[in-house]
């Protein structure tokens, strides 16, 4: 049975007296929400576009994927780029440097009568490293004038054995290189925040870099062993031109032998290093331990090697005091397992002569032309070039590397100006409140494990940068 004519005219009234008439405010409302969806949809369109492109730009169509893959997926960048002169690579990441590098150039060369304490030391540090005049005239005198107080070097010395041995102590020669001239030997002891209670700094105590960049250098054959042979040289060039300024008799071979006990030294130590790949895992690396427990289970038999008389000549440069109950991790329980029967094969002047040779290693790029040169086959060898890099980029990487905190605040406020740590502050706020109302939600995590994870994300305190 269809309606009868008056149910459809009651239906009809109906439905009239339920529409609503839009007004131009809800029209006009409507038309703006509906354009800045469109807006949103076309950026997110523009962005995805944007990184496709820059994916297929790398690529090299033209290769064959199942022949060569890696030509296939980075031919493009291949092609795009070329190793510059003074480099042995280059990468995304090189190009992240090279623009990192150029902002702290900027920062670090701009004059500015209110700048803090931090940042005027960092732009003197970086005003000298750049006064290339003054460098070559003075040579090696900051060189020489350094060594005297790291103990001096007896390969470059007359007479080390009977006027420095007897006075000898390798903790404090230790000491002084890492808290004066933030150079780690034999032992790296640093500070840092404890792996296990972020809320406390203690005391780390690990295995040391190396001279050459990797354990690899020291034992692999072909263009390892051409790198190593090119270190070695080195070193007894460095030796024989510190022997003339010092006007210390010239005797070839005397450095020569010296040196080469060096190198075997080195290689014993690079050899008790555990490979940066059974490194990964730090919790198996954490061993807590006080710094009495330290001295029993590692006594270095070196003129009885005093843990807390080396760890407190660092720390008495920041005017902190340890004792003996000081807790302690220990990274490198291998290494110092080893340690002990590697230095008791050689001699107090070899130990220093390696201690001074990484010492001076490190200050060629700050010294005259003539040590650059005398670095040059090292740098053939290793790198496959000898040209150096532009000096304002070697002076810009010294001062970030020994004034991080300081650099890090002028890059922080150069780059990050304005709002920008507020808006991330707030940004990752509401990620947290996102996260924790997702908790809820999970049928596979029970309620302590949930609230477990409320408190570490609460907890949880986002990377901030120093307020100078």
């Amino acid at each position: 049975m269809g309606k009868s004519e008056s149910q459809m005219d009651i239906v009809e009234k109906s439905t009239k007296s339920g529409k609503k008439s839009w007004s131009f405010v809800a029209i006009g409302l409507a038309v703006l929400l509906l354009l800045m969806t469109c807006a949103v949809v076309a950026l997110v369109i523009l962005y995805a576009s944007s990184r496709a492109a820059r994916i297929i730009q790398n690529m090299d169509p033209t290769a064959d994927p199942c022949k060569d893959f890696y030509q296939y997926a980075c031919g493009g960048w291949l092609n795009r780029h070329v190793i510059p002169e003074t480099s042995s690579r280059y990468s995304i990441f090189d190009i992240l440097r090279d623009e990192l590098e150029i902002i702290l150039k900027g920062v670090l060369e701009t004059s500015d009568q209110g700048d803090r304490a931090a940042f005027q030391k960092a732009k003197i540090l970086y005003q000298s490293c750049m006064n290339e005049s003054l460098i070559e005239q003075r040579d090696s005198l900051p060189l020489l004038e350094a060594l005297t107080m790291v103990g001096d070097w007896p390969v470059a010395s007359a007479d080390w054995n009977k006027t420095k041995e007897p006075s000898w102590s390798m903790e404090e020669k230790l000491s002084i290189m890492n808290s004066r001239f933030n150079k780690r030997v034999l032992i790296d002891m640093f500070v840092w925040n404890d792996d296990r209670d972020s809320s406390r700094h203690i005391i780390y105590i690990d295995q040391p870099s190396l001279g050459m960049p990797s354990r690899d250098y020291y034992f692999n054959g072909g263009n390892y062993q051409r790198v190593r042979e090119a270190y070695l040289q080195f070193m007894i060039t460095i030796a024989k031109m510190i022997r003339e300024d010092k006007k210390v008799s010239k005797d070839d071979s005397f450095v020569q032998e010296e040196m080469a006990k060096v190198m075997e030294l080195e290689t014993d130590i690079a050899n008790a290093t555990t490979p940066a790949e059974e490194r990964h895992d730090v919790t198996l690396l954490y061993n807590k331990m006080t710094l009495k427990e330290l001295q029993e289970k590692f006594a270095l038999n070196v003129s009885e090697f005093n843990w807390t008389f080396f760890i407190q000549g660092v720390m008495s440069s920041v005017s902190v005091q340890v004792d003996p109950e000081e807790e302690v991790v220990v990274y490198g329980m291998p290494y110092l397992q080893e340690l002990k029967a590697i230095l008791s094969k050689y001699s107090a002047s070899t130990i220093q002569n390696y201690l001074i040779w990484r010492f001076v290693i490190d200050r060629v790029s700050s010294l005259s032309r003539r040590f650059k040169d005398a670095r040059a086959s090292y740098r053939k060898a290793l790198y496959g070039t000898t040209l150096e890099e532009a000096r304002w980029r070697e002076c810009v990487s010294y001062v970030n590397n020994n004034m991080e905190n300081a650099v890090g605040a002028m890059y922080v406020r150069e780059t990050f100006a304005g709002e920008s740590k507020r808006m991330v502050r707030d940004l990752i706020d509401k990620i947290r409140e996102v996260f924790i109302e997702t908790l809820d939600e999970l049928q596979w995590m029970d309620e302590a494990s949930k609230e477990k994870a409320r408190e570490k994300v609460r907890d949880n305190k986002e990377v901030q940068y120093a307020e100078y």
